[in-house]
């Protein structure tokens, strides 16, 4: 493993949320233009036509609920790490956050690494939205979300400090 690595926002992990997100706009536009395209179905004389048209209002709001709350997480997340690098040096076992004021992390400072992390299925998109918090002796925290860096590269290091996972099926920032 290399002793110094940096990690931005732009990864593969970030395309791919990206793609998620492209997908989900387009399946709420989708959502909303069939919704206004089957409302003369309701006054239809055949009940097949009509219990057809409930069926598929049901499905598009439910199509549009969990393609929002994907959409809505990804902007959230976005918007939080936009200008935000991490670099983390394994070897000092320091990580070192720069966005509007670099701060060093280190065993020495940090009291408490809490990792939030979802319960859902792998295969929901909702799984891979998480965050690390770091606090420190001094007051400060901050907020390192999935879409810059896994929770497992933290982890594995500072060692003296004590870590917490806590777990939920939707990881909202704070």
């Amino acid at each position: 493993m290399p002793k110094i690595k940096t990690y931005t926002l732009f990864n593969f992990k970030f395309l791919f949320a990206s793609l998620l997100f492209l997908l989900s706009c387009f399946i709420c536009t989708f959502c909303i233009f069939a919704g206004i395209n089957f409302i003369p179905r309701f006054f239809s004389s055949n009940y097949k036509t009509i219990f057809l048209a409930i069926f598929f209002y049901f499905l598009l709001f439910y199509l549009f609920y969990r393609c929002g709350q994907l959409a809505y997480m990804y902007l959230k997340y976005f918007w939080h790490e936009k200008f935000t690098r991490i670099i983390i040096d394994y070897q000092n076992e320091t990580i070192t956050t720069i966005n509007n004021s670099g701060y060093i992390f280190n065993s020495e400072n940090l009291k408490l690494i809490e990792f939030h992390l979802s319960t859902k299925d792998h295969r929901n998109p909702l799984y891979d939205f998480g965050y690390t918090k770091l606090y420190s002796h001094d007051g400060k925290e901050i907020i390192i979300t999935s879409l810059i860096l896994n929770y497992s590269n933290i982890e594995n290091i500072l060692d003296g400090v004590k870590k917490i996972k806590k777990l939920d099926e939707v990881i909202y920032l704070p």
